[in-house]
């Protein structure tokens, strides 16, 4: 496996697992805010700067998902695109085939 696409999952792994760790922040925010019988702004605040949290982590991972799967479509169109069964594709492209004109000569 490539040293970038590896590096790419951990970070995706450490955005996903952030937010795994705030969502139970938020929930035990928002359970301990139930319990007590007064809802305070300060909480509600809190609760809001999780929310926020969470959704910014979760959009981070999401984007990097779809970066790398970009990637490796264009990786896998590259790949099949490359294959050239007559030589380099250098010589394809630069080399067309020479039609042979019938010439006569008169003397």
């Amino acid at each position: 496996m490539e040293e970038s696409t590896k590096c790419e999952q951990v970070s995706v792994i450490d955005e996903l697992l952030l937010g795994k760790e705030l969502t139970k922040k938020l929930c035990d925010q928002l359970f301990s805010s139930s319990s007590s019988s007064s809802s305070s702004s300060s909480s509600c605040d809190t609760n809001e700067v999780l929310i926020e949290k969470i959704i910014s982590t979760m959009e981070k991972a999401l984007a990097k998902v779809n970066c790398m799967a970009n990637v490796g479509e264009s990786k896998a169109m590259m790949d099949s695109h490359c294959s050239f069964t007559n030589g380099s594709p250098k010589s394809e492209v630069m080399e067309p085939e020479v039609e042979h004109k019938h010439v006569s000569k008169k003397r």
